[in-house]
């Protein structure tokens, strides 16, 4: 299983500001994630993998399956504002015979999965971000 942790915060627009989206036809656009693969083309491989719902939240996108390889670079867009502070995944997964959803939360155990995290380099772009 492989999950992506995105810490970050939605800035939620001023009323006249979603008003005016509306009459314009204008739709929230959920952050999608899409992979370069190796012909050059962009292949979406998440179309709605959602939103943090507010002020610093960590949010997670299950991408097993659809990552891994020699070299993986993803592209994170969306039309709201939202605030990237962090990206991660755990470095490894579940033992065998480990339950990945057991955890007991009194001795810290949830989070030893996730401390260990593999840094990402970020190109920033108007309205994407990609990883690699």
């Amino acid at each position: 299983m492989c999950f992506l942790f995105i810490n970050g915060y939605l800035e939620y627009p001023y009323s006249q500001t979603a008003y005016a989206a509306s009459q314009a036809r204008v739709g929230w656009e959920p952050i999608r994630i899409e992979r370069l693969m190796p012909d050059g083309q962009w292949k979406i491989i998440v179309p709605d993998a959602g939103a943090m719902g507010g002020m610093d939240r960590t949010m997670t996108v299950e991408l097993t399956g659809l990552v891994g390889g020699p070299e993986c670079r993803l592209r994170l867009s969306s039309n709201l504002e939202i605030y990237y502070d962090q990206f991660f995944w755990p470095s490894r997964g579940p033992r065998p015979g480990e339950d990945p959803y057991a955890a007991d939360v009194r001795s810290g155990s949830a989070l030893r999965g996730i401390r260990a995290r593999r840094s990402l380099r970020m190109a920033v772009s108007r309205s994407s971000m990609i990883m690699t």
